[in-house]
This record gives structure tokens, sequence and C-alpha cells, in this order.
């Protein structure tokens, strides 16, 4: 059940009782022909006068304290969009943060692979520079010292020349190889961006989204409080004349009461005094009788002596 509909039931249900007890008043008040009976209307109005202000002034307290549990929601609302913008930003910059620590460590690795790679091309050159030259001593040598095995420092320097180019065929292929470990890097680097700017784009969505819908729920709640506030004062405004009519029926009565209160104390007291009247003329025949009964019993006791028994509580004879 709905705040209107509990108050639009209170304000019927108090309708009903204004028009039923004012349907009921005047036949409660008395004919002026019989002032004997007392009339007790002014407290009954009295006592519903006071318990419609209460429970009126209960209503507004309930109605006041739901529209501060709806203000209340409403802060609770923004705090709550608040609080998700700010960790969802928070989740965003931890996802920035934590692709760029990876971006950077990739970059860090690639420049250490590619420092250690050149580093080990320079010691191969370097070392098959130095067999080269040693080579070269070896056949000049050789040449000077003998030049009857000049044949096999030709098939020397023949296999020093294959495995030199073993040696360069090797070389171009870790560097092809490397190339291509440093081109799949690459593409995951991208991927990766890629991934990172379809969260952010999602994660942006996302806010819009809710920020839409808090909009939406303010105002559907502002809507919401300023008709109940509408409805509250036109509520207000019926029942402030129905507490002024019965006002002025309450006065009506209370006048009316004093009348006939006035009439029936006046009543009262003449019927007190008829009262005192007959006590006293009764009071006065107990006398006599209890004089006569004395003189009667003084009478018996002369004629007929008799014993008084304590148990009977008679004389006996």
């Amino acid at each position: 059940m709905s705040l209107s509909d509990r108050f639009k039931s209170f304000v019927n249900k108090k309708g009903q009782e204004s028009s039923s007890k004012k349907g009921e008043v005047p036949a409660s008040v008395p004919p002026p022909a019989a002032p004997e009976e007392p009339s007790h209307t002014l407290e009954e109005v009295g006592q519903l006068l006071s318990q419609e202000r209460q429970e009126g002034q209960a209503h507004h307290d309930v109605l006041e304290k739901e529209i501060l549990n709806l203000r209340t929601n409403l802060e609770k609302m923004d705090v709550t969009s608040k609080s998700s913008r700010e960790m969802q930003n928070q989740t965003l910059q931890f996802l920035q943060q934590d692709a760029e620590r990876e971006i950077k460590f990739f970059e860090r690795k690639l420049r250490e692979d590619m420092a250690h790679w050149d580093k080990a091309l320079k010691d191969r050159e370097k070392a098959i520079d130095q067999a080269v030259k040693k080579g070269e001593a070896g056949q000049q040598e050789k040449k000077m010292a003998f030049e009857e095995k000049a044949t096999e420092t030709e098939e020397a320097a023949l296999r020093a020349e294959a495995l030199l180019k073993e040696q360069e065929a090797k070389l171009v292929e870790e560097r092809q190889r490397w190339r291509d470990l440093l081109q799949t890097k690459e593409t995951e680097l991208i991927h990766l961006k890629q991934e990172l700017a379809r969260r952010e784009a999602d994660l942006e969505k996302e806010l819009k989204q809710q920020e839409g819908q808090r909009k939406a729920s303010q105002e559907l709640w502002q809507t919401r409080l300023k008709e109940l506030e509408r409805q509250w004062t036109d509520k207000r405004k019926t029942w402030e004349e129905a507490m002024k009519t019965k006002e002025e029926e309450r006065q009506r009565l209370h006048t009316s009461f004093q009348e006939k209160q006035a009439s029936w104390q006046l009543e009262q007291e003449r019927k007190v005094q008829d009262m005192t009247r007959r006590q006293e003329r009764a009071h006065e025949k107990l006398t006599a009788l209890k004089a006569h009964l004395v003189k009667e019993i003084q009478n018996w006791q002369q004629f007929f002596p008799a014993q008084w028994d304590p148990k009977l509580g008679i004389h006996v004879t």
C-alpha cells in the first residue's frame, strides 16, 4: 500500500467519522422537557477531537518520516553511484598502470635481449676475426716454413672458408630468428593496446549508462516528492476545514451543555434540600419512637419482672 493510498484512506475515515458524529450529536441531546438526566456528549466530543488530533499528528509524523527516508535513500543512491564511479575509475587506473608496467617490462626485456644479442654477435665476429688472423698467420708461416705443403695450406684455407661460411649462415639464421621473435612481441604489444582501448570504451559506456539511470531515478524521485507534497497540502487544507467545523460544533454543544448543566444543578439543589428536610423529619419520628419504646419497656418491666438472658438478649420470666 503506497503513501498516497494510506493518506486517502485516512482522510476518508476521518470524513466518515465526522459525518457520523454530526449525525449522532443531535440525537444524543435530551429534550428540554426532561432536564433531570445529565448529558455527557461534550466529554465524548472532546475525547474524539483529542483522539483525531493525535491521529492526525501521528500520520503527519509518519509522512514526514517517509519523506526523510526518501531523501536519505536519494542521498544514499548518490553516494553509491559516486563510490561506484570512483571504484571504476580506480580499476581503470589500475588496468592502465598494469598495462604500462607490462609494456615497460617488455621494452626493458627487449633492450636487454638486443644488448645481449649485439654483444654475442660482436664476440663471435671477434672470434672469427681472430680465427681468420690466426689462419692467415699460420698460412704465412707454413708458406714461409714449408713451401712443399702449399696444397695442404690451400685445403686448410678452403676448410676455414667453409667454416666461416657455416658460421655466417648460422649468424644469419639466428638474426632471422630474433627478428621473428621481436615481431611476435610487437604484435602482442599491439593486441594488448587494442584490448586496453576496448576495455576503456566498455567502462566508459557502462559509466554513461549508470549516469543515465541515476538521472532518471533522481527525476522520478523528485516528481514523486513534489506529487506527495502537493497531495499533503491538499489533504491538510481539507483536514483544517473539517477541524474548524468540528470546533464550531463543539462550541455550540458546549454552550448548550452549560445551559443544561445550570438547570440541572438547580434541580439537584432543590432535591438535596427536600432530602435533608425528609431526613430531619424521619430523625424526629425515630427519636419519638425510641422514647415511646423505652416507656413501653419500663411499663412491661413493672408489670412482669424478669431476668436478663445474655445468650438470648431478652428478659426471661
